[in-house]
């Protein structure tokens, strides 16, 4: 099964199986692999003229071979950089790109340049059209090795000791996500799928994100979602569910707080992240708010947090019970929302969606439940 979003996981893919997905922190690897040669055997390549061109091997070619490879050779480091541009804007907030490379490369040698001399080239080309930007590559020294300490070992014992209580501090995580506080104490006697009855494992949460993704997308005001709800079904791979996803999406829509939103500064899939207090080790808590608007009515605004639910409600006693189930996940919005914007957070709302329309449960003592979470946050933390 896939993480949530806000999960403490790392996630390793293809370009390809990235696209249309976003993450606060994208690293890009491999960047200083050269490129296999795909071009040692026997190639038939078609001028612009659509006239064919031969390689049998180096030295027997047609005569238009080596250009028609040239120009060929270019479509193919076109394509490289447009996949490096998928890759590169998967990054929401952090891109990190690892390239080392000598700086003695032999450019006519055979072998196409790797993606991040690729990449490197496109940067320069677009360095040259921007204002104060320096985008020409630098090189430097490594700083000489410093001579050794002499300082003399610590007994084993000590050194164990140590190092333990390194590994122990190091362990702690700093960052606490609002789903692990929500499930922090929570019942994990059921490995059914909360957003649809019965059903396990990822097929269940696929429609969730659906309705997620389309309503993070959507002109609030429209009155024919179906086209975004058909591109988030096929996005999932459940284009059978349709009906079931504009069902939860249409509900979605015709929300009190979605209304409100509509006619006011709102945000949507907006990642917050704030320590829970001013002590120098607080952790942070940190997650994605499905939909956050601005109340303004008495002059002194405040904020109003939605989180979107596609658990399967069977009546209206179940439906308490899972609002008390993400009463912390909620609030924990509230925290990281409060602390980084300085405004007070009014109301947290759980939208619980189903085919039938939709019921908002407003977080209750919402003060305590944020007191709440910080102190949960400092138990996860170790801190």
């Amino acid at each position: 099964m896939l993480p949530e979003v806000d999960d403490d996981a790392v996630r390793i893919l293809t370009i390809h199986g990235a696209k249309g997905l976003e993450f606060p922190i994208t690293i890009l690897s491999g960047m200083s692999t050269q490129t296999a040669r795909t071009d040692s055997g026997v190639q038939l390549l078609l001028d612009a003229d659509g006239s064919a061109e031969v390689s049998i091997r180096e030295g027997i070619q047609t005569c238009g071979f080596r250009d028609a490879h040239g120009v060929d050779q270019r479509f193919k480091d076109a394509e490289t950089i447009r996949l490096l541009y998928v890759a590169a804007t998967r990054a929401r907030d952090h891109l990190v790109v690892s390239v080392h490379r000598d700086t003695d490369v032999d450019p006519d040698k055979p072998g196409r340049p790797g993606p991040g001399r690729l990449l490197a080239g496109a940067l320069v080309e677009v360095g040259r059209a921007a204002v104060d930007v320096d985008l020409s590559p630098t090189g430097g020294v490594l700083p000489a090795t410093g001579a050794p300490s002499g300082r003399g070992l610590p007994d084993r014992q000590t050194w164990m000791a140590e190092r333990d209580d390194a590994l122990e501090a190091a362990a702690r995580p700093r960052t606490v996500s609002a789903t692990a506080i929500a499930a922090y104490g929570a019942d994990q006697t059921t490995d059914e799928d909360r957003s649809r009855p019965g059903e396990v494992g990822r097929h269940g949460t696929g429609v969730g994100r659906a309705v997620h993704g389309a309503l993070e997308v959507l002109d609030f005001t429209t009155t024919d979602p179906s086209d975004i709800v058909r591109e988030q079904a096929i996005t999932e791979g459940l284009l059978g569910d349709l009906r079931t996803i504009d069902s939860l999406v249409r509900a979605g829509l015709e929300t009190n707080s979605v209304r409100r939103a509509t006619i006011t500064r709102h945000w949507r899939e907006l990642y917050v992240a704030a320590p829970v207090d001013d002590a120098d080790d607080a952790p942070v808590v940190e997650g994605y708010i499905d939909l956050a608007f601005l109340e303004d009515d008495d002059l002194h605004p405040g904020l109003v947090i939605v989180d979107y639910k596609t658990d399967a409600v069977a009546d209206d006693a179940d439906r308490a019970v899972k609002a008390r189930r993400y009463r912390l996940q909620g609030a924990a919005y509230a925290v990281a929302a409060q602390r980084a914007t300085g405004l007070p957070v009014r109301r947290v709302l759980l939208c619980f969606l189903a085919t039938d329309g939709a019921t908002e449960v407003e977080v209750d003592d919402l003060a305590g439940a944020m007191d709440e979470v910080a102190s949960i946050a400092r138990d996860l933390a170790g801190a």
